[in-house]
């Protein structure tokens, strides 16, 4: 974007020296222990993180609306939450929603979803993704990846999408997926174009 200027997602007393070279654990995010979860998986500076490739590839999943989903096809609906529940006296637990749109009604749940309790509340409006299954023939989706969407979000369906990255049981896909993101456009700055200005 014209006139747009990047500045790298990095701590502030590792801006002024950002370089391929420069240790993981200095970027915004990372620190000490993540540094060492990213070591065990052959990760120690940016550069090697800039070429650490996904294993496989999410495309960005179809937006329907609830009364368009069908069974045993993975969709993505937005709607607004009408209520949450959270069932902690099963065998196993579940927290549960109840999403709407203006065509319909939509019950997801998660199980032991207990950390959801302080993130999804009755009155936002969430975009999930998953597999959808007709359950006492009501809609639901179990485990679905969601996106709290509010007037800052730029973010919809592509949240869902993009590189699936090797992982560990400290850092998640999703965790390098994000940091990664925030410091290729700055990294992009570093490595001198392979093609000269008459050609681009």
């Amino acid at each position: 974007m014209a006139g747009h200027t990047v500045t790298p997602d990095v701590s502030e007393e590792s801006q002024n020296r950002f370089d391929l070279s420069m240790p993981v654990q200095y970027l915004k995010g990372v620190g000490p222990a993540r540094a060492r979860a990213f070591a065990q998986l052959g990760v120690h500076t940016v550069a090697d993180l800039l070429e650490y490739y996904p294993r496989d590839w999410n495309f960005e999943p179809e937006l329907v609306k609830i009364n368009q989903m069908q069974p045993d096809r993975t969709a993505a609906v937005i709607g607004l939450v009408e209520s949450t529940d959270y069932q902690s006296a099963r065998r196993q637990p579940i927290f549960e929603a109840i999403i709407s749109d203006d065509t319909g009604v939509c019950r997801i749940i998660w199980f032991h979803g207990g950390f959801l309790r302080d993130q999804l509340r009755p009155g936002q409006v969430i975009m999930a993704s998953g597999k959808v299954a007709l359950y006492k023939h009501q809609l639901q989706m179990t485990n679905p990846k969601f996106l709290v969407i509010n007037e800052k979000s730029s973010k919809t369906a592509e949240y869902f999408s993009g590189g699936v990255y090797p992982a560990s049981s400290q850092l998640s896909s999703m965790q390098i997926k994000k940091i990664i993101g925030s410091v290729r456009e700055a990294a992009n700055k570093l490595v001198p174009e392979f093609y000269d200005k008459n050609f681009l």
